[in-house]
């Protein structure tokens, strides 16, 4: 049980600073300065449904890419290393959200 606190002085600067990395990590001031003190390294708060959503999404376009029926012949050339980068960069942001996944 956390039951103690403390009471910091900041600048205005750091004081914004601190307010702008709560926001982009979804965590309160306590949980980032926790963090911080403790060497832990904040991430922000990924639930499971929203890596396989983007799961399904590079799933979706590898799909489309690979039938013939999705695109004629001369826009599956015009598109195809568009959407082979598009998959890869959907692969790599998969993987650093699920080293993160909180189980909801």
């Amino acid at each position: 049980m956390r039951n103690k606190q403390i009471l910091i002085r900041l600048s205005d600067a750091e004081h914004r600073q601190l307010a702008e990395l709560c926001q982009q990590l979804e965590l309160n001031q306590s949980e980032v300065i926790r963090h911080q003190l403790f060497n832990q390294k904040p991430s922000a708060h990924v639930e499971l449904a929203q890596v396989q959503e983007l799961r399904m999404i590079a799933l979706q376009l590898k799909h489309i890419l690979q039938h013939d029926n999705c695109l004629s012949a001369a826009e599956r050339a015009d598109h195809a290393t568009d959407l082979e980068a598009l998959i890869e960069e959907l692969k790599l942001i998969v993987r650093k959200l699920s080293q993160g996944v909180h189980l909801a």
